[in-house]
């Protein structure tokens, strides 16, 4: 899996960072995924796809 990702601070106390999470959309499952987890009497037989590409951006801010 590839991702990017970057920030900016416009000024002291702001920080506006965005990234894109799985660039290439390849298909993959952590190794611990929900089914891998070992539960007594449950066969483990499906593996838990982790989401596509994903888009995000966070803002944050500190108050003083």
């Amino acid at each position: 899996m590839f991702s990017l990702n970057a920030g900016y601070r416009p000024r002291k106390g702001v920080t506006v960072t965005a990234g894109v999470d799985n660039v290439f959309d390849r298909t993959y499952a952590e190794h611990i995924s929900r089914s891998s987890a070992a539960i007594p009497g449950y066969e483990q037989s499906l593996r838990v796809n982790e989401p596509g590409r994903t888009l995000w951006i966070k803002l944050q801010l500190a108050l003083e």
